[in-house]
């Protein structure tokens, strides 16, 4: 038996959406569509396609280590030089560099909870003390309650922004508070992963705190509005010395040839992007106006008064009728899930019983961590009557839910 870390014991491993394929061989199904992941509906831009198969019979050859292609394009797209720009396997891959830069064993890491799940699981690979601070009422990140928590040991602060789970923002004049009392040479990062799709006027884009501040770093993706979520494609922005110190704990080789093409052939046509994501705002833009529509009539003042948070449970009756109606496997008997949903962007989190699998103790969590599934569930327009008269479930347009009152 091999030495190994000691802190590996209480270390959990991310656990990912289970593949479509898996699935179906599970339960004997045909077509399976995953919802797990938050990918993108759309396959990758025609362009991108047509680029991977141009590169693909060069794949004997090591792709270019500095991309140099791939970040000159990026700066010309952002308007910052070269030098401001890192490539990473992924956006993940960057927050794993910024804390590696950053922390030492027992050095600190600041960030909301609940938010990405795998700011923990990095924190605790390099021995960082995790402080997690609580969302505000509104399920924002609460920034001035997250600068109070700054110490002396603290090296780190995550800004993920949209949030994930919950899909809020925070906006510009918070930013801008925030930043006037963070310590300069603490490292703020601001995850912007599902930037693509914020609506809202006062967003404070990361970018634009750039000029003024040597402490930031943005972090941005190719795997959800441009659909290369297999390829890992994720880059940070950020002064140069913040992006000499990242670039010291990467990979070598980090992204492949195929992912540096299709991630070029993309932000070319970033306008059939945007198109994409339009699109996708639209069917946003419906489900939110119709769960208000549906608050009004079944007179849930919580959901009327507050589009972010409405109660959907999902017990095991529910869990077998997703699985056998329509093709939807909820692992882990699933029995209460929750619907985020606001303006400006959207998630879908699900409370789980998994018998002890997943280890929310060891990552600081507790037991109400909203684990994120796909922002919008296409039941068809059958359903099963005597579901529906047993649990009090409505049938809005083909959208089942099960609504309760939140519990004060």
């Amino acid at each position: 038996m091999i030495r190994i870390r000691a802190a590996l014991a209480a270390m959990p491993e991310y656990v990912p959406g289970r593949s479509a394929e898996s699935v179906a061989a599970k339960y004997a199904l045909g077509d399976v569509i995953k919802l797990a992941s938050n990918e993108a509906p759309f396959p990758p831009l025609p362009s991108a396609l047509a680029a991977i198969a141009d590169a693909a019979g060069g794949v004997n050859r090591y792709p270019d280590d500095a991309t140099v292609a791939l970040r000159e394009q990026l700066a010309k797209h952002y308007g910052v030089v070269p030098e401001q720009v890192l490539l990473g396997n992924g956006s993940v891959e960057l927050c794993r560099m910024a804390l590696a830069a950053t922390c030492d064993p027992g050095d600190e890491v600041v960030f909301g909870r609940p938010s990405f799940e795998a700011y923990p699981i990095l924190a605790m690979q390099v021995g960082a003390a995790m402080v997690q601070v609580p969302l505000t009422a509104a399920h924002r990140y609460d920034l001035d309650a997250m600068v109070d928590a700054v110490t002396d040991r603290t090296r780190l602060v995550f800004v993920c922004n949209p949030n994930n789970p919950t899909g809020t923002s925070v906006d510009r004049d918070t930013v801008e508070r925030f930043l006037a009392r963070v310590p300069d040479d603490l490292l703020v990062v601001f995850d912007e992963a599902y930037r693509e799709f914020v609506t809202a006027p006062n967003y404070a884009d990361g970018l634009d705190f750039l000029e003024g501040h040597d402490n930031i770093a943005v972090l941005r993706t190719f795997s959800k509005a441009y659909g290369l979520a297999a390829l890992r494609v994720g880059y940070a922005i950020a002064p140069e010395g913040v992006i000499d110190a990242l670039r010291k704990m990467r990979v070598p080789f980090e992204v492949n040839a195929l992912a540096q093409v299709a991630a070029s052939a993309s932000l070319a046509a970033d306008e059939e992007m945007r198109a994409r994501v339009d699109d996708v705002i639209r069917e946003r833009t419906r489900l939110t106006d119709a769960m208000a529509d549906l608050a009004n009539r079944l007179e849930i003042e919580d959901l009327k008064e507050n589009l972010t948070q409405a109660q959907i449970h999902a017990g095991r009756t529910l869990t077998e009728m997703l699985r056998s109606r329509y093709h939807i496997a909820a692992e882990n008997c699933v029995t209460h899930a929750q619907v985020s949903v606001n303006p400006d962007n959207m998630r879908i989190g699900y409370h789980t019983d998994w018998a002890g699998n997943f280890p929310f103790q060891q990552m600081g969590l507790d037991d109400n961590y909203a684990l994120p599934i796909p922002a919008l569930f296409l039941f068809g327009y059958s359903y099963d009557p005597t579901f529906v008269k047993s649990t009090g479930a409505r049938l809005w347009k083909g959208l089942l839910l099960v609504v309760e009152r939140r519990a004060e």
